[in-house]
């Protein structure tokens, strides 16, 4: 499938939720669970999500700090469950059920499985979508420090992620790139 649709034919609204990460993982996801909070109250049929978060174990430390991570990603297991049970309330939530929610893969070149949320949850009403480039493989971002689109079992589709023409708040952007894409 591809093509834009027309824009009297959906509304569509966009809204940056979730800012000013900070190196502290809890208060980032607590953030983004406010957030996601704030999005399902309107009754969306749709809820597209740039927020992702990997488990330290899955990115080295030297490859986080180049990435830009920091120490943005969940440093225990038990830290991680906590996550994933939050987000699986969310979007298992009875009242929730006819949300579809897409989640980005994440640009961190890392199998998806068991370690970005909220990308690795298997739920009915949950998409995890990867980026490919123009020639449609993986998508490579920025080749020198290996920000590549992830992989992984937990992945549904991939489309575009390189040179989208992109709506943003009141704006287009027309060199968009990512899984957010």
């Amino acid at each position: 499938v591809s093509g834009i649709l027309r824009e009297s034919q959906y509304r569509l609204e966009i809204e940056s939720l979730v800012s000013n990460r900070t190196n502290r993982t809890s208060t980032w996801s607590m953030a983004a669970y406010a957030a996601l909070d704030k999005v399902v109250r309107r009754s969306p049929s749709v809820v597209n999500m740039s927020i992702g978060i990997p488990k330290c174990s899955a990115i080295s430390r030297t490859r986080r700090f180049v990435l830009g991570l920091g120490q943005q990603c969940y440093k225990t297991d038990s830290e991680f469950v906590d996550a994933f049970e939050a987000y699986t309330r969310i979007f298992d939530a009875p009242e929730n059920q006819n949300i579809l929610f897409v989640a980005a893969a994440g640009n961190w070149d890392i199998d998806t499985r068991l370690s970005v949320l909220p990308a690795t949850l298997h739920l009915p009403n949950l998409i995890t979508i990867g980026a490919t480039d123009l020639n449609d493989d993986r998508a490579t971002f920025i080749p020198l420090i290996g920000s590549k689109s992830n992989f992984g079992s937990d992945i549904e589709i991939s489309s575009p992620g390189i040179s989208v023409y992109a709506p943003k708040p009141d704006d287009y952007d027309p060199d968009f790139f990512g899984t957010s894409a």
